[in-house]
């Protein structure tokens, strides 16, 4: 578990989701009706989705928060998208200190 929290760390453990819904994060958690899904190695990403493009819109953050989808996708996706490089990814989402 990755905390992006200074004070909890990083540290192993399970994710409990139930009807889409995370609802416990812990050691050895237990449900008689889940699946388990091994995920080693892996990241568990809760509330994103199409994570390659979060990354840079958050240097976008409040720009047209009104716009219909279609203006959005035109605007930002489209438009502003073209310009954006990994390494401008990483400079919008890098902590400052």
């Amino acid at each position: 578990m990755m905390t992006q929290d200074d004070k909890l760390g990083t540290f192993v453990s399970d994710v409990l989701v139930a009807e889409g819904k995370l609802v416990a994060i812990g050691a050895d958690l237990a449900d008689e009706h889940a699946r388990v899904i091994d995920g080693t190695g892996s990241a568990v990403l809760p509330g994103f989705i199409d994570t390659h493009r979060h990354n840079w819109q958050g240097a976008l953050r409040n720009l047209g928060p009104a716009w219909t989808y279609e203006e959005y996708r035109s605007q930002i996706q489209i438009g502003l998208g073209q310009y954006f490089t990994p390494r401008t990814s990483t400079s919008a989402t890098s902590r400052q200190t």
